[in-house]
């Protein structure tokens, strides 16, 4: 919830920038308010984000995965002067752009990731890929004796 509200802040106040752009005469205390709360959302967003990347991933991967998602995180700073240069063009692309970005992952993560709060931390990678499932569905006894895992569909045996 944490990830989502911060993201969803964020990209409001970037959003609502574009209403209250820039004009002669127009006090810029408005703009100044909104950039300032976007900044406090991504603010909330950011060390949420490695928390919760290291809650996410299994004990014997987490390094890995961990880095993985700061490698992401960082070619999204290495992109975003460009897209801070899309205002010469039109003066609402930047602020479209930047909350763009937010909303589209403050939707993937509510809809996608697994909430984390009061879970056991997955310890293996069978237990990362179960992690965030129903636990009643993941595994049920069929008739032939087997397990059947709703998480994974494929043969066991390759």
């Amino acid at each position: 919830a944490t990830l989502v509200g911060g993201n969803l802040l964020a990209s409001v106040s970037c959003f609502l920038i574009i209403v209250f752009h820039e004009a002669p005469g127009k006090s810029d205390l408005p703009r100044v308010v909104l950039v300032s709360l976007g900044i406090l959302g991504m603010g909330i967003s950011f060390p949420t984000a490695y928390l919760y990347s290291g809650e996410l991933f299994p004990t014997v991967v987490r390094n890995s995965g961990i880095g993985s998602c700061s490698m992401c995180a960082r070619l999204g700073a290495v992109v975003a002067p460009f897209a801070a240069s899309l205002g010469t063009y039109n003066y609402f692309l930047s602020p479209l752009t930047f909350g763009l970005v937010p909303l589209v992952a403050a939707i993937l993560t509510a809809l996608l990731l697994p909430e984390t709060k009061g879970c056991q931390l997955p310890q293996t990678l069978e237990e990362g890929e179960l992690f965030g499932s129903k636990p009643i569905d993941v595994v049920r006894k069929e008739s032939g004796g087997g397990l059947r895992n709703a998480a994974f569909q494929g043969d066991l045996q390759t």
